[in-house]
């Protein structure tokens, strides 16, 4: 399994806005689209994993995904022999 986390030094999501965040379409910036976060959890569900808010602190926002990737033979040769 791969965790990634990105984080970012903006502002809080308010609560409201947290809820609806990876709804397609929702959005509050004047020219988002509102795809972005939805796209992403699609991605991340289409390989068996899983995005969410991980924190949400004032100057401290973070996503983090899971992913479950097969192994290619090289990844698993790389695996067995370092």
């Amino acid at each position: 399994m791969l965790c990634i986390e990105v984080q970012n030094s903006g502002s809080t999501i308010p609560d409201a806005d947290l809820a609806r965040i990876f709804e397609p379409f929702f959005t509050t910036k004047p020219t988002g689209t509102g795809l972005g976060l939805a796209i992403a959890r699609g991605v991340a569900r289409a390989h068996d994993g899983e995005l969410w808010v991980s924190s949400n602190q004032d100057g401290r926002v973070t996503f983090s995904m899971t992913l479950t990737l097969p192994l290619t033979e090289r990844t698993r040769k790389e695996a067995i022999h370092g």
